[in-house]
């Protein structure tokens, strides 16, 4: 079992998609696929079936071949539905991780006004990288350009659901969820203990359903 902690990188030049860097794919795949191998393979063992080696295939287009090039695409997709799911995981831990860092220690129950100001101030959390890409020379730009559009459409589809269907967070609001939210140690593994809410500006202002 490989235990993840969530972690976060402030520096300009690492490109981040869906919360993960982009140099830890190679290491995050080989992870992956080494453990599907290492696991198909004991598995193969009980059952009793040879391993296709694949310096017996004579012919490309021979039954032992076409075999061998079913068996290697279904290892790969489920190599990539590994990645896209922790992926996932990982960018909603690193949005859970936020919420925990930026409690105010000195609150021992947050009011809806409260959770209204910590989702606007989660909202705006990218506005000093915005500010250093902005101030880049104009030739240096490009470099950021994949990374500013990702920002935006981050804070845009965020902003949409906080006004629209909700965005969900951790469940400060009840004191037991909150102190559980304190204690979390940032492993995603424990993620599955915290209760998750989701929440809409409208509901918070009003006090509805809360």
């Amino acid at each position: 079992m490989v235990c993840v902690r969530v972690c976060r990188h402030n520096k300009i030049d690492n490109v981040v998609l869906g919360g993960c860097e982009i140099n830890s794919f190679a290491i995050l795949e080989l992870i992956i696929i080494s453990s599907l191998d290492s696991k198909k393979e004991s598995r193969l063992k009980k059952e009793g079936k040879a391993k296709l080696n694949i310096s017996k295939i004579k012919h490309p287009d021979s039954r032992k071949a076409q075999q061998f090039i079913r068996r290697k695409k279904k290892e790969a997709t489920r190599a990539r539905k590994k990645i896209t799911q922790f992926m996932k995981l990982n960018s909603f831990g690193e949005k859970i991780l936020w919420f925990k860092n930026n409690l105010d220690p000195n609150i021992q129950e947050y009011s809806p006004s409260m959770v209204v100001e910590l989702i606007q101030k989660y909202l705006h959390r990218f506005s000093e990288e915005m500010s250093i890409i902005k101030s880049v020379k104009s030739y240096e730009k490009l470099k950021y350009a994949s990374r500013k559009d990702l920002i935006r459409h981050t804070i845009e589809s965020e902003t949409e659901e906080f006004n629209g269907c909700g965005i969900e967070i951790p469940d400060i609001l009840n004191k037991e969820h909150l102190e559980k939210l304190r204690k979390w140690n940032g492993e995603l593994r424990y993620l599955q203990n915290l209760t998750i809410v989701r929440y809409n500006k409208k509901q918070l202002e009003n006090n509805v359903n809360l």
